[in-house]
């Protein structure tokens, strides 16, 4: 993962699912927390990477044990009406908080893998343009690293480097999610400049360094001088050969 990546894509993806330090429901009803962080993997159970994080509680500041998070997971994923609600509603039941720094670290270990799943299918992903790989992480965010395999289009036309076809193909379905809409919308713009950008001309670039050599000036011969009286010079040589 380039540095430019590491550094652009944080940022990008907190202003659509904001900082949330306590565990909520998504708009599908699973257990989410962080920065869009899934932590639900459907089976009515929690994850193990639940019990990964460090979950404090609010009142007080102590490290929660696993018992504490299991039940703070089970409270949270029953109260379904949560996924409608938000985030907002979430805060005032739950009990347990990350701090801003967990936060970031949890950010960064799910772009690492998303990244390495991405790196995977697309093996010359760091050598994309900055905006194509913006946009490969924001997809892997919101669908999952394996989205690729629902937008074949998509895909192959990345393969292509053909980015027109890539802005044709990359919407993600919003009807039933306007969370997502901010983000098709900043998905397409990135291919839009990529586009415009490939397209440009060339800039000419001045050449520097170097030095222009003094012409050099080139001999011309001279004709040979011409006497201004021709017929004297003539006569004075017979007069000359005449007196010998």
């Amino acid at each position: 993962m380039t540095p430019e990546l590491r550094a652009a894509f944080p940022a990008m993806t907190e202003q659509w699912e904001g900082r949330v330090p306590h565990m909520y429901l998504d708009k599908l009803g699973l257990v989410t927390c962080g920065v869009g962080n899934l932590i639900d993997d459907r089976t009515g159970d929690p994850p193990n990477r639940v019990f990964g994080l460090s979950w404090r509680f609010a009142a007080g500041g102590q490290l929660a044990g696993h018992d504490a998070v299991a039940a703070e997971w089970r409270k949270i994923k029953a109260a379904v009406d949560l996924a409608r609600l938000g985030a907002t509603a979430a805060g005032r039941m739950a009990t347990l908080r990350l701090a801003n720094a967990d936060i970031n670290a949890l950010v960064a270990r799910q772009m690492e893998n998303n990244h390495a799943a991405l790196l995977y299918r697309w093996p010359g992903i760091d050598t994309m343009p900055l905006k194509v790989q913006l946009v490969l992480h924001s997809m892997a965010w919101a669908c999952g690293a394996g989205f690729h395999r629902e937008f074949g289009q998509f895909a192959a036309a990345v393969d292509r480097h053909d980015w027109p076809a890539a802005l044709a193909h990359c919407h993600m379905r919003d009807a039933d999610n306007p969370g997502l809409r901010p983000r098709n919308a900043e998905n397409e713009r990135l291919l839009r400049e990529v586009i415009a950008e490939s397209s440009a001309p060339a800039p000419r670039h001045a050449v520097t360094g170097a030095t222009s050599a003094a012409p050099v000036p080139v001999a011309v011969p001279l004709p040979p001088p011409q006497t201004r009286w021709p017929w004297l010079n003539a006569l004075l040589g017979l007069i000359v050969r005449g007196g010998r």
